[in-house]
């Protein structure tokens, strides 16, 4: 089975927005992946997960199944809404589950202020995470825009 480097990126100028793209070698592809595993921003939203279970492993017991399971659940909704959106067929059911999948994102960077405010995590630790959620909102922004762009490219084709 063939494999894919997934940290390679190159930024390029297309239409007069910036695009990622992968920096890809042909035999680098695996053939055979779901739609939503080409997104970056799903395997960005992936690797938030991970930082963020990092950091509900070191809140105290009491918080553990408060706090700690609502964190778990937002931030895995982020990359859930984000599969589901790219599955549907329609273009509104896709932004509605983009917009879901973005306000959970919102919702598990408030918690993890929330987690600062009560001393379980410092506030350099969610400064670094900030880039992270910063870059994985403005991917969900991204696809939010290209559908609302195809959409209304089709109404004019009408």
């Amino acid at each position: 089975m063939q494999v894919r480097r997934l940290e390679v990126y190159k930024i390029k100028r297309l239409n007069g927005s910036l695009r990622l793209f992968r920096n890809l070698r042909l035999n680098e592809l695996k053939m055979d992946e779901f739609g939503f595993e080409k997104l970056i921003v799903y395997h960005r939203a992936r690797q938030l997960i991970i930082e963020v279970y990092k950091i509900i492993k070191s809140l105290p017991p009491e918080e553990r199944f408060a706090l700690g399971s609502q964190l778990q659940r937002s931030i895995i909704s982020v990359v859930s809404n984000i599969v589901e959106g790219n599955g549907r067929k329609g273009f509104k059911e896709k932004i509605h589950f983009f917009q879901i999948a973005y306000a959970s994102l919102m919702e598990a960077y408030c918690q993890l202020q929330i987690c600062v405010d009560l001393h379980y995590m410092s506030q350099e630790t969610l400064l670094e995470l900030r880039e992270e959620f910063l870059e994985v909102s403005r991917l969900i922004n991204g696809l939010h825009n290209n559908i609302c762009e195809r959409m209304q490219s089709l109404k004019r084709q009408k």
